[in-house]
């Protein structure tokens, strides 16, 4: 098949999707399940990472605590860290992390920075 043919495959394809109806398309949300497997994180520091990714950009929070991460990370039933204070205290170390101004439910917490974000989305890259 050549460039050409793959191409106008391609096109017929995404025109068929794009005619049927908002009502029967259905767009779902990754869950943090699915994006854990999608990145395959090497620690448990990367996992904290990940789970605070999930919560800014699938749940739309501004910031998040403790109770926040092991929450999203029971509910899509993987093994929480022995100690999520250090994980995350290693996050904001290394700068994928950082304080947020404001505390959450009168505990300290937290969000992403540029780097944390770029280091997450590089670890889909990479697998």
């Amino acid at each position: 098949m050549t460039n050409e043919e793959r191409l106008d495959n391609i096109e017929r394809r995404l025109d068929r999707l794009e005619s049927k109806p908002a009502s029967e398309r259905v767009d779902k949300k990754l869950s943090l399940q699915e994006l854990v497997k999608k990145l395959k994180p090497s620690s448990q520091i990367d996992t904290v990472l990940i789970a605070g990714y999930y919560l800014e950009q699938y749940e739309e929070v501004d910031c998040f605590n403790a109770e926040d991460i092991l929450s999203v990370i029971r509910r899509a039933k993987i093994s929480p860290p022995t100690n999520p204070n250090d994980a995350t205290n290693k996050n904001v170390s290394k700068g994928h992390m950082m304080t947020h101004e404001k505390f959450k439910d009168g505990k300290k917490s937290w969000v992403l920075t540029l780097t944390g974000e770029d280091y997450v989305s590089k670890l889909g890259e990479t697998k």
